[in-house]
Order: structure tokens, then sequence, then C-alpha cells
């Protein structure tokens, strides 16, 4: 039977905690996220937090919190912004909590939030900071510098607009094992019961892929990577080791893995299952918004601009969607703005209509 493992994740807001999370966590773990709970029990975007609301959210949080002080046979990731050490200490003596703390300076932070946060982040974040008591020696603690880990991974997020997604349905696996053939389908237009395929949720919306949105990039300059990593290319459209096509399912792609340390270590991977699905990296030329029946917001990608790389992934749940989130920001203030708009019309209507009646009844009176 498995031991559980309780890790708490500290940092300032902005820091990188539910990132960071979301990428080392498996499917089976517990995650307590403040912000995905709020979000999940109102119905504002992420990050906007209610005053009347937090107590419910704390509530939340200390049943979860006795729950697993009882469960031994879960891992759980608590995720927490305390600057103060009496608190994280406090976690740590009820659940036997082992610290995570994500450092990464407070400009840093700021400047996150000022593009992607409400604006009372900034005050959380210079609170933070202002307040924050330093680990001591008898704190077992381990710190990532958020900073140096940016700094290595600068190659993969330096593109303006880029994206990167996975679908369910995506898929990787071995075609010849003697000629080392791979086969994928980095996006899919369809699910299993030949519906629209979405995307999980990607905060406050989900997204589907238009059949047609990926014509005009099949002769892109694509590579496949692993895990987006580009110091482990797997095949590139340029240089003739890598295909893509389209078909009724999706965006299909192929490569032979390279005769290379981890295009060896890729192929035993694909013959165990360990890595079965893909992701691709792209940047928006067009797309449009809608809502289901159901009233969830749909974002359909009509048109790639550019498609940058198809990959085998370990980790393909977590996606890099902040484009998206600023788009589906701006399709919110436009939609709300229409919908005061009419509101406003409405009243109006109503104001006229009110008038008209007191003066029918003033003339019936003479």
């Amino acid at each position: 039977m498995k031991e559980n493992k309780i890790y708490l994740v500290l940092g300032s807001s902005c820091s990188g905690k539910s990132t960071y999370v979301r990428s080392n966590a498996n499917s089976e773990d517990l995650i307590f996220d403040f912000d995905t709970i709020h979000q999940a029990i109102t119905i504002n975007r992420s990050h906007i937090h209610l005053k009347h609301i937090k107590d419910y959210v704390f509530e939340i949080r200390n049943t979860i919190y006795k729950k697993l002080k009882e469960d031994k046979n879960i891992t759980a990731w608590i995720i927490n912004s305390t600057p103060f050490k009496e608190n994280r200490q406090k976690i740590v003596d009820e659940l036997g909590a082992e610290i995570i703390y994500l450092k990464r300076n407070k400009e840093k932070c700021l400047e996150i939030a000022k593009n992607e946060r409400p604006d009372e982040w900034l005050e959380y974040i210079e609170n933070y900071h202002k307040n924050f008591q330093d680990f001591e020696d008898s704190e077992n603690v381990k710190i990532i510098d958020m900073d140096k880990e940016n700094i290595n991974n600068r190659n993969k997020n330096n593109i303006e607009g880029l994206e990167r997604r996975n679908f369910i349905n995506s898929e990787i696996r071995v075609a010849n094992s003697e000629s080392r053939e791979v086969v994928g389908y980095a996006s899919v237009f369809t699910d299993a019961e030949g519906n629209p395929a979405l995307s999980e949720n990607l905060g406050g919306f989900r997204e589907k892929i238009a059949p047609e949105a990926f014509d005009s990039v099949l002769q892109n300059d694509v590579r496949a990577l692993f895990n987006h990593d580009p110091n482990y290319i797997l095949g590139r459209t340029t240089a003739g080791t890598l295909s893509l096509s389209v078909d009724e399912r999706g965006l299909k792609y192929n490569f032979t893995a390279p005769d290379t340390t981890y295009g060896r270590d890729l192929m035993v991977s694909l013959e165990r299952g360990d890595v079965n699905q893909s992701s691709f990296g792209f940047i928006v030329e067009d797309d449009s918004w809608d809502e289901d029946e159901e009233g969830n917001t749909i974002r359909t990608i009509k048109k790639v601009g550019r498609l940058l790389d198809v990959s085998p992934v370990v980790y393909p749940a977590y996606p890099d969607a902040e484009v998206g989130k600023r788009s589906f920001l701006t399709y919110r203030a436009a939609k709300e703005k229409q919908e005061n708009k009419k509101q406003e019309d409405y009243l109006i209507k109503m104001d006229l209509l009110n008038r008209k009646l007191k003066l029918l009844k003033l003339k019936k009176s003479y």
C-alpha cells in the first residue's frame, strides 16, 4: 500500500506554484488550490476572489485537511501563499507536509500580475514580500529558484503568441519497431463518439479545432520535439525527417526516431506505454467565441497562423494557455459590454413606457 506524501507548495502570488504542481503531480493526486476552488463555486473567471465567498473556500480547505489527517493512501499538493512561518509550520505539524518553496523576485511577480491578474494582485504581491519570514535552518525546505528556471527555459517561452495544447484523444505510438517509425496525432477534431473534440477547461473556457485550421501551415518549418524541448529534436519537416498531414481525425505526424540516446530512450518508453500522448505548439491567426447549450464558453481555433512543433509528451494535461486566456478576457469584456448595453436599452425603453402610461393616466383624469 502506497504511503501518502503531502507537499506544501509555497511562494508569492504569480511565482508559478500552480504551474509547478500541475507539471509534477500525477492524475490520481489531490490538489488544493484556493483559486481553482473559488472559481469552481462561482461563475467568476480565474483569479477574481470575492470576500463573502472566501469563508466557503476555507471551510472546504478545513474539510480536506481533516480528511488528509486520516487518509494515508493519497498524495496531496497544497498550494499556499502565506508569508508567515507560524502558518506554514502549523500545516507541516498537522499534516506532516514537506515544504517546496518557489522563489521568484518581486519585480517578476509584479510583471506577471500586471499582464494576467486583476489589479488587487499587485497589492497581494507587495504585502507578501513585505511580510515574508525567511526559512530557518530547522525547517526542511526544498527551494526552487524560479528566476533561474525561467532562464534555463527561456528558449521555450520567448515566442510571442505561442500556445501549447493537447486533446484527450491525442496519440503517439510506434508504427514499426524495426524501422523506428513513430506515428501520432498532435491534434484531433472529434472524440470517440464523433463529436467535436474539446480541450480540458483552460480557465473558464474550452477549445475545439476547426478541421481546416492547419491547412496553411503544413509547409511550415516544424520540429518534432520530446516534451516541447528543443534540446531533444526528433525530426524536422525542412530536413525531410518529419512529415505532417491532416485527415478526418486530426493533425497526423510521423518521424523516424533518431539513433541518439534520447531517441532510443523514447522508443523504449513508447513501446512500454509510458509515453502515449501528444501535444503541439502553435500561434493562432483567427478564432471565434461562442457558448454551448449548457452555457459553457467555447473557443474555436479557425486558423493556425504558425505551427512550431509537435511533441510526444509525458505530462500532456497542463496547457500553456495564457494567450488564449487573454483572448478569453477580451471576449468576456466585449460580451459584458454588449449585455450592459442591452440592459441600458431595456431600462430606457421601460422608462419611456412608464412615462407614456403616466401621460395617458393624466389625460384620462382630465
